[in-house]
């Protein structure tokens, strides 16, 4: 009777052992998921293809005088979207917080089209309208932007982060410099012309705001490994700068800022 006793009260002590190695309170719960929410990586590296439709068109006014009245001309500049490449690469300072550095470059062909009115050799006050289109005209834009970001661990495949900081450009962009009409012979009812260009190059201070959210495809935690995760994200960025014009006394300006958006490869180390 008396082993029978203990078998029992064994038997009772190994179930309320398992039962509370199984049973977590709600409290162990979230704590055993807090490590999934801590960053394991030490740096980045992003790398996309962005798409920019920031709108910098504008329309400028040019005059010259000519057989003693004046020829004028307005000069209109259209953009076009831009397809371009970005980088970024940065490293965590502290908990979730992290400082980087992205570089977006970008080039792309400009519209330019000229209208004017250009006086008469022969007859006062009768000007003859003449329109020019000029190819060959193009933007280069070079954007280094630093930041810092906060990163939002969403899942264990999926994290958001948030950035902010100050933003340097470098633009080249074709300019007309000049006008200089040319008359087509009797009875001058048409004028030609050759048009004047110039590559003016500045350099701009401004700000970025962005968001980027990945998606991690796999993850490597073996020793020596060359990360820890790859996968791939979409980013939006909004960037905003100061206006300069090309030249002392020019009404034609370089403008930079807008929206920019894409996606490419995230890597993790």
């Amino acid at each position: 009777m008396r082993f029978v006793t203990v078998g029992v009260s064994m038997h009772l002590l190994l179930g309320l052992l398992g039962g509370s190695a199984g049973a977590q309170t709600p409290e162990e719960t979230r704590a055993a998921r807090r490590p999934r929410a801590r960053l394991m990586e030490t740096g980045f590296l992003n790398l996309n293809a962005a798409y920019s439709n920031e709108d910098h068109s504008s329309t400028r006014h040019l005059s010259l005088p000519l057989y003693n009245e004046t020829a004028v001309f307005d000069v209109g500049r259209a953009s076009t979207p831009r397809v371009g490449l970005d980088a970024a690469v940065g490293l965590r300072v502290w908990s979730n917080l992290s400082v980087g550095l992205g570089v977006a470059y970008s080039r792309s062909p400009i519209d330019v089209d000229l209208a004017g009115a250009v006086p008469h050799p022969l007859f006062y006050d009768r000007d003859r309208e003449v329109q020019y289109s000029a190819e060959g005209f193009e933007r280069i834009e070079l954007g280094m932007h630093l930041h810092a970001a906060w990163t939002i661990r969403v899942s264990d495949r999926i994290d958001l982060a948030l950035s902010a900081g100050p933003s340097l450009f470098r633009v080249e962009q074709g300019s007309v410099s000049g006008i200089d009409p040319r008359e087509t012979g009797p009875p001058y009812d048409q004028v030609g012309g050759e048009v004047s260009r110039e590559i003016v190059s500045k350099r701009l201070f401004g700000g970025n705001v962005g968001a980027d959210l990945t998606y991690h495809l796999f993850r490597s935690l073996e020793p020596g490994a060359l990360f820890w995760t790859a996968g791939v994200g979409l980013f939006v960025q909004w960037t905003t700068g100061s206006s300069v014009p090309t030249g002392v006394g020019s009404d034609d300006t370089i403008e930079v800022g807008g929206l920019r958006a894409g996606a490419g490869l995230r890597l993790r180390f």
